[in-house]
């Protein structure tokens, strides 16, 4: 017996963060091709110092001259994505209610994560009763 596919739910990483929510909300959040500039790679250089390498103890030691290279960094979470975080609860334009989200790293880290990628306007309130929002990337 097949699920609502709407009612899975799914887990947003992005920088400095995540948060869960049922698909179907986040297709009306965000629409249905919900892929973001916020949730792609980031370019990220690293370098390696000059050092010395010995692969037998005791034997002989060769220099390893220092290089960097390139790679994409995608986000993700520190901890299991949908352990602990900090219930929210989340309207927007069309929405028939509140509904709540777990958000995983700093509240500003969601704020700026809505303000990239809503299409409609977007508000949420945290545990603590205050409200954030209204958050829309054409604003």
């Amino acid at each position: 017996m097949a699920g609502d596919l709407n009612a899975k739910r799914v887990i947003i990483n992005y920088q400095g963060g995540s948060f869960e929510m049922a698909l179907g909300n986040l297709k009306g959040l965000l629409g249905e091709s919900f892929a973001s500039d916020a949730t792609k790679g980031v370019e990220t250089t690293t370098s390696v110092k000059t050092h010395q390498r010995t692969r037998v103890i005791g034997g002989g030691s060769k220099t390893i001259n220092s290089y960097s290279y390139d790679y994409l960094k995608f986000p993700g979470a520190a901890n299991g994505q949908s352990a602990g975080g900090e219930e929210v609860a989340v309207w927007w334009e069309g929405s028939n209610g509140k509904w709540i989200s777990r958000v995983a790293g700093p509240l500003w880290r969601f704020s700026d994560y809505l303000s990239k990628t809503s299409e409609i306007n977007v508000w949420f309130k945290n545990a603590g009763g205050k409200t954030f929002g209204p958050y829309n990337k054409n604003a």
